[in-house]
């Protein structure tokens, strides 16, 4: 969409963007490259030519007849309305710049974008508001734009609404990501609060948040169990965490990396918390390559569950090194099948490698003990009971062979976690 303000007879809109969502098949997400091209061409036409106020000494702003359009007096339909009500509730936005483009992503999403510009042409006071080599003042432009963004209300978009928290400063989005975590006392992440945002200072080692790098330094926490975070929630944190105690925490992080590089917007926050740009891409770096050997060392992992032996009614780990004596000796029940190895959120779950189907699963709430014999290489086991080991009376012992050493002790250090976080969950 361009606008020649120069020449006022000469002034055409150009469908560009708008012809390239239209010709779109498919439900547009925000990774369809013209949508946030669309959205800023929507954005400088709704500012381009508005008429100053001669009351308030400030810049005039679309948003304000953008929200005046909402008023029951003129009876715009309530998707639009309810639109309006939802950006004025977003507390991640600061100024009405922000607002703007969230109403227009929002409108698309409820397809209801052409109503604000039908109403404001219906209801005669464009004079008011803008002046005649605008767009929106010229008659015949204003109603090409209505037709446009008319044709463009019919499309279906699936936009991410939450990812707002840049928009006062930019169309550019982040990346973002949802985390389902298990339930735990704590994230383990220490945050410091720069210009409103939650910023992720530390990471404490073996934490929930630690685990697969769901969260990293850098990282802001947007939302925390259906809490958006703000300055106002500061010292809240702890408490929202306790209200949930026992089920499954939600958080929305707006993560750092941003492409092969940092996140621009973000990277005058980083600094303002001491934390180095350069320093913190860098072992964004390292850490994906160290990702990516752990990757190809996967490609050849082989796991095989020997076979299960009784402990008796001991499940320390004391009794390791001799159930790996045992199965190793022919002793126990022998299985020797190749296996996946998996430690889940609540329990781990142990699959034949071919048929897939399930040979184990036992919650960490059932498991006593783990480890392996440290002279006997890439052998490991866990000692589980029928039931809560505090209650279990008889307890087998379940033997592994794994050949890389650093899957064992991710196994055993991950069944550990699991441990840990689960113990107080009813």
């Amino acid at each position: 969409m361009l606008v020649n303000f120069d020449k006022p007879e000469k002034q055409s809109l150009y469908h560009g963007h708008a012809q390239h969502l239209v010709e779109v098949q498919t439900v547009i997400s925000d990774s369809y490259d013209h949508v946030t091209g669309f959205c800023e061409c929507v954005e400088k036409i709704f500012q381009q030519g508005l008429v100053a106020s001669v009351t308030f000494f400030k810049p005039p702003e679309s948003w304000d007849w953008l929200e005046l359009m909402a008023d029951n007096k003129f009876g715009t339909p309530y998707n639009y309305q309810s639109s309006v009500i939802a950006v004025k509730k977003c507390s991640k936005l600061r100024t009405n710049r922000g607002r703007i483009r969230l109403l227009i992503r929002t409108c698309l999403v409820k397809r209801c974008l052409h109503i604000p510009v039908q109403t404001l042409l219906n209801s005669g006071e464009c004079k008011g508001i803008y002046i005649k080599r605008s767009i929106l003042g010229d008659e015949i432009l204003s109603q090409i734009l209505f037709s446009v963004l008319m044709s463009v209300s019919r499309l279906q978009f699936n936009l991410e609404l939450e990812n707002a928290r840049f928009l006062d400063d930019t169309w550019v989005l982040p990346n973002t990501k949802r985390l389902e975590l298990v339930p735990c006392k704590e994230l383990g992440v220490t945050v410091l609060f720069v210009q409103g945002k939650a910023l992720a200072h530390e990471i404490l080692p073996n934490s929930v948040a630690a685990e697969d790098d769901h969260i990293e330094i850098g990282d802001i926490l947007d939302e925390l169990n259906g809490y958006c975070i703000t300055n106002q929630v500061q010292g809240m944190l702890t408490n929202i965490m306790k209200k949930n105690a026992g089920l499954p925490v939600s958080v929305y992080i707006i993560k750092a990396r941003w492409n092969d590089s940092i996140f621009p917007p973000l990277v005058p926050l980083l600094m303002e918390a001491g934390l180095d740009p350069v320093v913190l891409q860098a072992k964004f770096a390292q850490n994906d390559q160290y990702k990516a050997a752990i990757k190809n060392d996967m490609s050849q992992l082989t796991i095989t569950y020997i076979g299960n032996t009784s402990t008796g009614s001991n499940g320390d780990v004391k009794q390791i090194r001799g159930a790996i004596d045992d199965m190793i000796n022919g002793g126990g029940n022998q299985v020797d099948k190749l296996v996946s190895f998996e430690c889940l959120d609540l329990g781990v779950k142990v699959c034949d490698a071919s048929s897939k189907n399930v040979i184990l699963k036992h919650s960490y709430m059932d498991i006593s003990s783990c480890g392996c014999a440290v002279n006997i290489p890439y052998y490991f086991a866990y000692i589980a009971g029928n039931e809560s080991f505090s209650l279990c009376e008889n307890f087998t012992c379940y033997v592994f062979h794994c050949n890389i050493q650093k899957e064992i002790d991710s196994i055993l250090q991950s069944i550990g976690q699991g441990f840990k976080r689960t113990q107080y969950v009813v």
